[in-house]
């Protein structure tokens, strides 16, 4: 009889932000509330009719009247209060009804799930113990978007659960502010990429970012340039093909921008060589610290920038130049496989990605892997390897792509929008310029000090 009474608890129990467990097989009071409501609305109007017997026996007709005229406004209030409850509460309900009709649609009968909202993010769990058919639990990526009508940022297959992450509102795309140029603190590594990412390259070490003509590619690079140059990074850069990051050769310290194979060879040589320096003198019993890495002996980053790999093998024209694309090679995976400890990263940029481009043992060590722009099945398969989404979205807006960041928990690559930078409202090289006259300007004030 007093079954909206327990509408009421678990309607208290959503909005102490507990979610209710979910199934079809549970006895949960929501699925009934125009029941619930119609029964309390029932007992609400005999408590009316109750009222008025005084008053059309009992009292003179001057009274009786005003008495059956107020009892007819407490009526009209009663239907209009009570079509305002069945609103409210099919609104505040709507999500699990349309889970559980969801639910009954794809055959999921006896399983459980939640969800809760986290911030800016609708978070469904389904629980694996009471499914038998464990491969719909892990593909209900469109049926939950077609439910929700709202884009799958991510998902996450646990041992006894899966997580489905759906974006309620679109994050914010960064806007490169060039007045905001100056230098962040010497150990800060961790780079705002916008639209609700952050890297970190001692958590997820090396980037590869893959994209074609009109991708927003070369911008994208110019921003990762400059969030490297502002955290007083050792940066440098190969490009084989003589590009625009070439002219950062009269900005840069001599031998970091490379262009001809021989220089290329070296640039990755001293990287190579600086890795080993830095691991000789981590490893020094007297400067040895258990679990340390880089950060803690004061190490800045080394970003080694190896703009299209793909050109620069296409320059093995002669016995002699195969050798020393195998030696850069060798010095490559060195990096990828060993650098994280030492601070030494690598940026890899390409139009396109293959095998025969960059071996796969070496991208699956890549910790930021993004694809700018449409790509074909095949091409985001050689950028992201198993981390692709069942469901891959559009691509239409220019610095749009995928973005998979490794140790973030998220099995698949999600959708994101580059930082957009304006290139005709500053100019580039002036930004270079001026963080690396800041830079030398620092180093010059700390070597003063340390003189003294």
């Amino acid at each position: 009889m007093f079954a909206w009474l327990q509408l009421f608890r678990e309607y208290h129990q959503k909005k102490q932000g507990e979610p209710l467990t979910l199934s079809l097989d549970s006895s949960l009071e929501f699925l009934y509330y125009k029941n619930d409501l119609l029964r309390l609305q029932g007992l609400v109007n005999l408590l009316i009719l109750i009222f008025q017997v005084p008053f059309l026996f009992s009292f003179p007709l001057l009274i009786r009247l005003i008495g059956l005229l107020f009892g007819f406004w407490l009526l009209f209030k009663d239907i209009k209060y009570f079509h305002k409850l069945r609103l409210f509460f099919r609104f505040k309900f709507s999500y699990e009804a349309d889970l559980l009709t969801m639910a009954y649609e794809q055959g999921l009968a006896h399983s459980k799930f939640m969800y809760r909202i986290e911030e800016n993010l609708f978070h469904f769990r389904i629980f694996k113990d009471y499914t038998p058919e464990l491969a719909k639990v892990e593909a209900l990526d469109k049926p939950l978007m077609a439910t929700l009508n709202l884009p799958l940022k991510s998902k996450i297959v646990n041992e006894q659960s899966v997580d489905y992450y759906f974006q309620l509102k679109k994050p914010e795309r960064l806007v490169y502010n060039p007045q905001a140029s100056e230098l962040t603190d010497d150990l800060a590594l961790a780079i705002n990429l916008g639209y609700g990412m952050v890297y970190n390259p001692a958590k997820a070490p090396h980037i590869l970012v893959s994209g074609g003509t009109g991708s927003g590619k070369s911008v994208f690079i110019s921003f990762l340039v400059l969030e490297l140059l502002k955290r007083k990074s050792d940066l440098y850069v190969v490009d084989p093909k003589h590009s625009d990051l070439s002219a950062l050769k009269s900005y840069l310290p001599d031998g970091h921008v490379a262009t001809s194979l021989n220089e290329i060879a070296k640039a990755t040589r001293l990287v190579v060589e600086e890795m080993q320096r830095r691991y000789d003198e981590m490893n020094a019993p007297e400067n040895f610290k258990y679990g340390s890495n880089f950060q803690g002996h004061n190490y800045r980053s080394v970003w080694l920038l190896f703009d299209e790999l793909a050109g620069f093998q296409a320059m093995g024209a002669t016995k002699e130049a195969r050798s020393t694309i195998q030696e850069v090679m060798n010095n490559l995976t060195q990096i990828v496989l060993l650098g994280r400890q030492a601070g030494c990263f690598l940026l890899f940029s390409a139009q396109q990605m293959n095998s025969n481009t960059l071996p796969t043992e070496l991208r699956d060590n890549l910790g930021c892997r993004i694809a700018l722009g449409a790509n074909s099945s095949e091409g985001y398969r050689m950028v992201f390897g198993g981390h692709i989404p069942e469901v891959i979205p559009q691509t239409s807006v220019k610095g749009s792509g995928l973005i998979y960041i490794d140790g973030t928990g998220k099995q698949e690559a999600e959708y994101w929008e580059a930082p957009f930078m304006d290139m005709k409202k500053f100019n580039f090289l002036d930004e270079i310029k001026k963080l690396c006259d800041l830079t030398n300007s620092s180093e010059d004030l700390a070597s003063n000090k340390n003189a003294l």
